[in-house]
């Protein structure tokens, strides 16, 4: 019974990722729906949104906004995760501080 229950959590696991991964967007722009509805147009005078505007606007907002993930030197963000200047300083030995310290003042001189 243990075998067959397996492949039926999977199937469970699944449906519930991807069903999320619909909800998500939805809600989201719903929520840019509302909002917008609730403030512009009574601050700006104009005119309200449906859902199908409010998705385009929410797609024109994450592409100009967000660049799709990629950051400003084409490296992707999540697969680009270097570790911070001051980490890799740390686990240096001292000979290897030094001669980092010997080229930064070899390089603040010119």
């Amino acid at each position: 019974m243990m075998e067959n229950s397996k492949p039926k959590n999977r199937i469970k696991q699944r449906v519930l990722f991807f069903s999320l991964m619909l909800l998500i967007p939805i809600i989201k722009i719903v929520l840019v729906m509302l909002l917008w509805n609730a403030v512009l147009p009574d601050l700006l005078h104009i005119s309200s949104l449906n859902f199908w505007q409010a998705a385009g606007l929410f797609l024109l907002c994450k592409i100009l906004f967000r660049n799709f993930g990629w950051n400003e030197f084409g490296n992707h963000r999540k697969t680009c995760r270097k570790p911070h200047f001051r980490e890799r300083f740390m686990n240096m030995s001292a000979e290897e501080k030094q001669k980092l310290q010997e080229k930064w003042k070899e390089r603040c001189q010119k």
